[in-house]
């Protein structure tokens, strides 16, 4: 008889930092990546932060030599053309964009060479900068007068932020919380119920769509769904079709989910629940990814970085 061989598409594109002075293949292990008008900014983990500009096709490195505190880079994070970094010691920077004028920030009594506040996550709601930390829960940055405030959580890693209309979510190696906008940023309410499986989750990544549903990222776990305004969830994991519980970083486009996790990417349908999985054999630069690297760009490109380079591809093909 005859058999037939249907290849996937292989519509990916690989980003490796091709900068002749840094040999280090540390520098293509991608720990936080941002987009910016044409340029693509990763973080890495031991040779500072890359620039690449898609026009030129140029690669632009900066370093502890530059300015920055560290060369080792925790997580990114870009609002109105301010760049700010997390380190994985003491920390963090500032970066104006326009001009690479660069401000650093230690908390009182600490030193830069000690991670006992390595900065994992970050995002910014009005004068605050809220810091996500390895060991010492949430820190507040005071935007204004430019000092750290200790919010009290302290009992976890918080890995991940995500921000809608009424509430800032965290996502920390003790479950999902929240902080109602309309109350104090202090104010946290733990959301943990087995029926919903939010119960004893290490969560990585989380997704809002729109005020209603959340997409959670976990380690070990899966892929969770919640619908917070029916009350009602839906776990996937590797038994539905995924192709790893690890699930680092989310993106959401059009009725798609896409999860970068520690085996290849998987979209997954959000109406038939489907499950699609993409390895390196498919174009993909690897098949390990990190917790917080994701990036989508306007047009709706999504960008994720692992640890041998940067995958970005426009979902739609």
């Amino acid at each position: 008889g005859v058999n037939y061989l249907y290849p996937k598409h292989k519509n990916f594109n690989i980003l490796r930092t091709a900068i002749s002075s840094i040999k280090s293949p540390n520098k293509n292990i991608v720990s936080g990546i941002e987009v910016w008008e044409d340029n693509v900014i990763y973080g890495t983990v031991g040779e500072g932060i890359v620039f690449y500009d898609r026009n030129t096709k140029q690669y632009m490195n900066l370093r502890e030599e530059n300015g920055l505190l560290s060369n080792l880079i925790r997580t990114l994070y870009i609002e109105n053309g301010k760049l700010w970094v997390g380190y994985w010691a003491n920390g963090i920077t500032s970066i104006e964009l326009q001009n690479f004028s660069i401000k650093n920030y230690l908390p009182p009594n600490s030193n830069k060479s000690h991670n006992e506040s390595s900065v994992v996550s970050l995002i910014k709601n009005e004068k605050y900068l809220l810091l996500g930390t390895s060991n010492s829960g949430l820190i507040i940055f005071d935007l204004v007068k430019n000092t750290f405030i200790h919010s009290g959580f302290i009992y976890s890693t918080i890995n991940c932020f995500e921000k809608n209309d009424n509430f800032i979510y965290l996502g920390t190696s003790s479950g999902v919380y929240r902080i109602n906008l309309t109350k104090k940023i202090k104010d946290f309410e733990h959301l943990e119920r087995a029926e919903l499986f939010l119960k004893d989750i290490n969560v990585l990544s989380i997704k809002s769509i729109g005020n209603d549903t959340l997409i959670i990222g976990t380690n070990g776990s899966g892929l969770i769904i919640l619908d917070i305004k029916n009350n009602k969830s839906n776990a996937i994991k590797t038994g539905s079709g995924l192709s790893n519980d690890v699930i680092n970083s989310i993106a959401v486009c059009d009725k798609n989910i896409w999860a970068s996790t520690n085996k290849g990417i998987s979209r997954i349908n959000l109406d038939s629940y489907r499950v699609q999985n993409y390895y390196s054999e498919d174009g993909l630069s690897g098949n390990e990814f990190n917790k917080g690297s994701v990036a989508i760009t306007p047009e709706n490109e999504v960008f994720f970085g692992g640890i041998t380079g940067v995958t970005y591809f426009k979902p739609e093909e």
